[in-house]
């Protein structure tokens, strides 16, 4: 996260009356996504889009922060941010 957004959002959660603050890249309701296509083993795509995944890039306790329950996982964490990736 930049630094200036890593202070903001600081900034908005230390207020008193804030029950929560988050950021995100493409937001909720923006009606735009970024992502990218991936390819599985032994599967063809129905169609162009059939294998793109969308994403979204969000600070640790995003969901909370927005009021999201989860039904699983966990909620992303701070030290996700630089190093934790999925093997």
């Amino acid at each position: 996260m930049h630094p200036v957004h890593k202070e903001l959002l600081e900034r908005l959660q230390n207020i008193p009356q804030v029950k929560g603050a988050t950021l995100a890249f493409m937001g909720l309701f923006a009606g735009n996504d970024t992502g990218s296509q991936i390819s599985v083993d032994g599967s063809r795509p129905e169609s162009d889009t059939a294998h793109r995944v969308r994403n979204d890039l969000v600070p640790a306790n995003h969901f909370a922060a927005i009021g999201q329950p989860l039904l699983m996982g966990r909620e992303f964490a701070i030290e996700d941010e630089h190093s934790t990736q999925l093997d």
